[in-house]
C-alpha cells in the first residue's frame, strides 16, 4: 500500500470516527465516548500523523458536553506516546498540546502536572530558560492533589527545591519547603526523598547562618542514612 493510500485509508478512518464521536456525544452516550477517543488519538499516532494528533487532542478536548471519563481515556492514552516518540520537536509539542488540554481540570490534574514537569526539566539544564523553567512550575500547586501518590508528590515539591537553588533564590526556595510536612516523610519508603530534602535545607540554612538549624538538617540526614545502609 502506498504512501497516498494508507493517508486516504487514515484519513477515512478518523472521518468515520469523529462522526460517532459526535452522534455519541449529543446522545449522552458516554461509555461509547470513553472508548472512541482514544481510538482517535491512537489511530493518529500510530500513523505518525503528530500534528494532526495534536488538532485533535485540542479539538476533542474542547467539545460541549465532552464527557470527563472520555477526556480521562484520551489523555491517559496520549501520555503513553511521549516516550514512545523519538523526535524531540514532536514530543515537546504533544506534551505541550497536553498540559493545555488537562490545564484547570481538577479530573486531569495529576497528567497536568506530568507534563509541566516535563517541559520544565527540558529547560532546566540550559541557564538561559532556567527562568522558563521555574515559571512552568510556579503555578502546579500538588500539595492540594489528592489524587497523587504521596511519592510523585514530594519528588515533584522536591524539583521545585531544586530549580530555586539553580536560580538562587532562597525566599521561594523557603516559601516551597515549606510544602513538606517534616512529619510526613519519615516513611522509610521515603528516605531518599527525605535525605534530599534536608540536603537542600542545608544550602538553605548555609547561606542564611542559620547554624543550629543546619546542625538539625545535617543530624537527619546522617540519621536517615545510618538507618538506611542500602544507600
Amino acid at each position: 500500500m502506498d504512501i497516498e493510500t494508507n493517508k486516504t485509508v487514515y484519513s477515512k478512518e478518523i472521518e468515520e470516527l469523529l462522526e460517532k464521536e459526535k452522534k455519541a456525544r449529543l446522545a449522552n452516550d458516554h461509555t461509547a465516548c470513553a472508548d472512541i477517543l482514544p481510538e482517535i488519538v491512537q489511530i493518529s499516532f500510530d500513523a505518525k500523523e503528530y500534528k494532526q494528533l495534536n488538532d485533535l487532542i485540542r479539538t476533542l478536548a474542547k467539545k460541549r458536553g465532552q464527557p470527563k471519563k472520555a477526556q480521562i481515556n484520551m489523555v491517559q492514552r496520549c501520555m503513553t506516546f511521549i516516550d514512545k516518540i523519538d523526535n524531540i520537536f514532536a514530543k515537546l509539542e504533544l506534551v505541550n498540546t497536553l498540559k493545555e488540554a488537562t490545564e484547570k481540570k481538577i479530573f486531569l490534574e495529576v497528567e497536568y502536572a506530568r507534563c509541566a514537569l516535563i517541559l520544565a526539566k527540558n529547560k532546566e539544564n540550559d541557564e538561559k530558560y532556567i527562568d522558563e523553567a521555574a515559571k512552568i512550575l510556579q503555578d502546579v500547586q500538588v500539595e492540594t492533589y489528592g489524587s497523587m501518590d504521596k511519592r510523585e508528590k514530594l519528588e515533584f515539591i522536591l524539583y521545585q527545591m531544586k530549580i530555586m537553588i539553580k536560580l538562587k533564590d532562597r525566599v521561594r526556595l523557603q516559601i516551597i519547603s515549606r510544602k513538606i510536612n517534616k512529619k510526613n516523610i519519615n516513611d522509610k519508603s521515603l528516605a531518599d526523598l527525605k535525605a534530599q530534602y534536608y540536603s537542600y535545607l542545608v544550602y538553605y540554612y548555609t547561606h542564611e547562618n542559620k547554624f543550629f538549624e543546619n546542625a538539625q538538617a545535617y543530624k537527619a540526614i546522617y540519621d536517615t542514612l545510618k538507618d538506611n545502609e542500602e544507600f
